[in-house]
């Protein structure tokens, strides 16, 4: 979470990184523009002051193993580009990018892992359907922390039932960063992409021929995901590059991946006008499948509707624990007393059917998921709560005894600050 600051010029908050997170959140709140991020259009420039264009590797040259791509679990199918930002255009939809794990067969030869539905899968099988023999493809690698946020998540509106090109989410890149993206053509097709990446891989992808079988690979939820019998390849038609490029490997399933507080602001900012006394989201990112949701009760069963709509809409949401608003979605500790306190199984939870996650290992039906519905809120009498809900040993212990904290922290400050630098990192 302290990166969430670092990456934006934020001083992170010494000993408290959830509160680092907070500055963050609040810093990407404030940018949005009628719940919108701005937009700084990219620029084109000269090939010459392209970082990404000191070596250029052509013909012969080529060769992908050379490169500090790791096979990061032991059973995996075998070496992984897995942070790249895969670039890929249609006639009707423009251009998108999105992160794609992209397995590495040799060489020149190259997987592209778009899951299907997904832009670019969405993409490439338009293109095989009108009949065309291949299609460009360029892998950004190596970019900028907002850039990969852009291409690996919803935070630009195509996820939000419009149509924007690749020009509108490098827009939206530049906005959040407050200075627009330099772009440089790619090599050997026509695909723009950022200049000062550590590295690009462009290729064609043979649309009529056989896929390849494709995987394992370690995935996000921590499990093995399932291996594919068919799958896009492309093969690799150059590679440029800064000299001694820096390679990022993700540990799937292990590491946080991409910065996450213009996601959680948009978010939160979006479904906040949906959703009537909707605070805050947390989609818990090193848990994949819960979701947090902190809500201002003014009626009995808002708990319960508000998570089931969230949970409707969101694939990823399977298990939804709805808190009052002196929860702090942020910590996990806090949202597990609401749950032992607050909730009552027998009349606070719902279960039903909706979209799920395809990567998810526990569905027999991949897309498909049970969900389930917490509300670790007060009960109301009319829920089944008791007449009176009991006052909380720390907003009394705060009332009646108001100096109770600064003698402490005067006393053991640095131990407990310690705690919580040890608690939150």
């Amino acid at each position: 979470w302290d990166t969430e600051c670092i990456t934006f010029g934020l001083d992170p908050v010494p000993g408290n990184s959830r509160e680092s997170y907070r500055k963050a959140l609040a810093y990407t709140r404030d940018l949005l523009v009628d719940g919108q991020f701005p937009l700084i259009p990219p620029v084109e420039i000269a090939r010459e002051q392209a970082l990404c264009k000191q070596v250029v590797d052509t013909g012969d040259d080529i060769d992908l193993t050379k490169f500090a791509f790791i096979t990061s679990n032991p059973a995996d199918g075998g070496r992984y580009v897995n942070t790249g930002s895969t670039f890929t255009t249609d006639p009707e939809m423009g251009v998108n990018f999105g992160t794609y794990r992209c397995q590495i067969y040799g060489p020149k030869i190259l997987g592209i892992n778009p899951e299907p539905n997904q832009t670019g899968w969405k993409m490439l099988m338009n293109a095989k359907k009108r009949g065309e023999e291949y299609a460009p493809v360029s892998i950004a690698v190596g970019q900028d922390p907002i850039v990969w946020t852009v291409s690996g998540s919803k935070v630009a509106p195509r996820g939000f039932g419009k149509r924007f090109n690749v020009i509108d989410e490098l827009a939206v890149a530049g906005g959040i960063r407050g200075k627009a993206i330099e772009m440089v053509k790619s090599e050997t097709n026509n695909i723009m992409v950022p200049a000062h990446c550590e590295m690009i891989i462009e290729g064609r992808v043979p649309l009529q021929q056989p896929m390849r079988p494709e995987g394992p690979f370690g995935e996000m939820y921590g499990y093995l995901g399932l291996k594919k019998e068919e799958n896009f390849w492309m093969e690799v038609t150059a590679i440029t590059y800064r000299t001694d490029p820096w390679i990022m490997n993700q540990y799937t399933g292990a590491t946080r991946g991409y910065v996450t507080a213009p996601v959680s602001s948009l978010f939160n900012a979006s479904f906040s006008k949906l959703i009537p006394g909707l605070i805050e989201i947390n989609q818990v990112v090193d848990t994949t499948g819960l979701a947090y949701v902190r809500i201002k009760k003014t009626k009995p069963g808002q708990g319960l509707k508000i998570g089931k709509q969230l949970a409707s809409i969101v694939p990823l949401f399977k298990v939804t624990v709805v808190v009052d608003e002196d929860v702090d979605v942020l910590d996990w500790y806090q949202v597990g007393l609401a749950i032992g306190a607050r909730y009552t199984p027998a009349t606070s939870t719902e279960i039903f059917d909706g979209r799920g996650m395809p990567l998810d290992p526990s569905s027999g039906d991949r897309g498909k998921s049970s969900k389930l519905v917490i509300d670790a809120t007060r009960q109301w009498p009319e829920e089944g709560g008791p007449d009176v809900y009991p006052e909380l040993n720390r907003t009394l212990l705060e009332e009646l005894a108001p100096d109770a904290f600064d003698r402490t922290f005067s006393k053991w400050g640095d131990v407990i600050n310690q705690w919580g630098k040890t608690r939150y990192s």
